[in-house]
């Protein structure tokens, strides 16, 4: 049996088990940014973006990581 090195192992777990993590918190935090946006929040609102905005970054880079 070969062994994968660590970066290409780590890969993989990464693509497996993070990214569906990182897209359920990319669209938590959307709806909740339209739930405070319809609220008239809009702190709350700017707030929930830039969370999704930081996990879409997280996102794109373990993407091109993969």
């Amino acid at each position: 049996m070969k062994r994968l090195d660590p970066l290409t192992s780590s890969s993989l777990y990464i693509g497996t088990f993070g990214q569906p993590a990182l897209q359920y918190y990319i669209a938590a935090f959307s709806s909740l940014a339209s739930y405070f946006d319809v609220l008239c929040k809009e702190q709350s609102a700017r707030t929930m973006k830039l969370c999704g905005d930081d996990a879409k970054m997280e996102d794109e880079y373990h993407t091109h990581v993969a």
